[in-house]
């Protein structure tokens, strides 16, 4: 990823600034790679450092972990429970009133 072009977000480009990809946030358009691939900096809800991802593998649910945090996080029971606290307060899921 040494050839990143830092250019204003392009036009075919979804904003993803704010929204959450498992344990990632997404805090800025980073640019494109030499492939036109668009890069995002993403801040780990956890740690709080940050990590470059693509953004075709945020949205379709590649990488989305934090790769600074120890994997045993992701493997206790709590995480469930965290999961569904970060659902409520960040809600990735639109509910519908029928």
């Amino acid at each position: 990823m040494s050839d990143i072009v830092t250019n204003p977000l392009p036009r075919k480009v979804q904003d993803l600034t704010g929204k959450p990809f498992g344990n990632l946030v997404v805090v800025s358009f980073a640019g494109v790679d030499g492939r036109h691939k668009s890069l995002w900096l993403c801040r780990c809800i956890n740690c709080g450092k940050e990590a470059i991802r693509y953004g075709h593998v945020l949205s379709s649910r590649g990488k989305r972990l934090c790769p600074n945090c120890p994997k045993q996080f992701f493997r206790m029971p709590e995480r469930s429970h965290y999961d569904s606290m970060l659902e409520r307060c960040y809600g990735t899921n639109e509910h519908k009133n029928g």
